[in-house]
């Protein structure tokens, strides 16, 4: 049985999962638009998940926002496709991190293809299919983090329920943190913050990389108690 000891607002880590993967989505216009209108409740979520996970990330959430309104879409675009797209600089799917790791974290028998075929399971044994699916691979980042969102979103839902699921869900976070998130989701941001030539994209990595390693201990308790 999951006994947890301090539970953080699932929602609250919903939201903040959904909001970055929309963040590493290609930004349109109009999306891009939306995050800046958006850009003070979007200083209130980060901070507040910071607050809550003790995470010293204030002025770089501050400059994170900031850059919202410095940038120019067209260099946020260009620079997409520098480091994700075309001979991209940081590879954005799980598998290649698989491929170029020294096997010290993925077990010896696994390959990129049963990987991706083992995450589509997994999603599909709680009935979802991601919004992009079909567009992108099932390990690519911003899938994987739109789980992690529907994952504490259901933890959310049930606990308001109190259903006995709530344990299941958590178990559920766990397992995929452990198995694919945490794996490669911190090295994803390190490449990142040294290669990127924007703020918005440094600072975004940044934040996400604290985030996901300091989730990943959140959990981690959450289980072993």
């Amino acid at each position: 049985m999951v006994i947890i000891l301090n539970i953080i607002n699932p929602y609250l880590r919903a939201n903040v999962y959904k909001n970055f993967s929309v963040l590493y989505q290609y930004q349109e216009i109009d999306l891009f638009n939306t995050f800046r209108e958006r850009k003070q409740e979007i200083s209130a979520l980060f901070n507040n998940m910071a607050d809550v996970m003790a995470l010293p990330l204030e002025h770089t959430i501050n400059d994170f926002v900031n850059s919202l309104d410095k940038v120019k879409i067209q260099d946020v675009q260009a620079e997409y496709v520098r480091l994700f797209d075309y001979r991209p600089v940081c590879s954005s799917v799980e598998s290649f991190f698989l491929k170029s790791s020294s096997k010290v974290a993925y077990s010896e028998n696994k390959n990129p293809a049963k990987m991706q075929i083992e995450i589509e399971k997994f999603y599909g044994k709680y009935g979802i299919k991601p919004a992009n699916y079909g567009e992108q691979p099932p390990d690519h980042i911003t899938t994987e983090l739109e789980f992690m969102h529907y994952l504490c979103f259901c933890e959310g839902e049930a606990r308001n329920n109190q259903e006995e699921s709530v344990t299941e869900y958590i178990a559920a976070q766990s397992r995929f943190m452990q198995e694919h998130l945490i794996l490669w989701v911190p090295k994803f941001c390190e490449v990142i913050e040294n290669s990127a030539d924007l703020d918005f994209y440094q600072l975004l990595s940044l934040i996400t990389r604290n985030f996901v390693s300091r989730d990943a201990s959140y959990l981690h308790s959450d289980m072993e108690g």
